[in-house]
């Protein structure tokens, strides 16, 4: 997975991570999507946030479809922040991707994981 530039990554506890960044036009991502007005897709924002979790919780990902919500585009140039929260008791972890400048959620949603 081809990560964004220069991200910080804020653990909070053994259950919440922050990852934040700016979305940089360079990102391989948004090559092509879309010409007139790129942004990241939808499917690279699930990826990130799989591959953030395996790696900050050191989980499982489950091979099943996420439940995630699409609100908002993500756009070059904008100040992203990605929360992770994972539940164990539950056998999942949700995401939410924030848009900083425009103070709006842009996706959410959770990601079963193995026992």
């Amino acid at each position: 997975m081809i990560l964004p530039e220069n991200y910080i990554i804020e653990k909070a506890d053994q259950k919440e991570v922050k990852i934040s960044f700016t979305l940089k036009d360079t990102l391989f991502y948004l090559n092509g999507h879309f010409r007139s007005q790129p942004l990241l897709p939808g499917v690279v924002q699930l990826g990130l946030a799989i591959h953030f979790a395996k790696e900050l919780f050191c989980i499982n990902t489950v091979n099943n479809m996420p439940q995630a919500k699409f609100t908002q585009p993500i756009v070059p140039e904008d100040k992203v922040l990605l929360t992770l929260k994972l539940n164990k008791e539950k056998n999942n972890f949700t995401f939410e991707y924030f848009v900083l400048n425009i103070d709006k959620v842009a996706s959410s949603g959770k990601v079963k994981i193995n026992d």
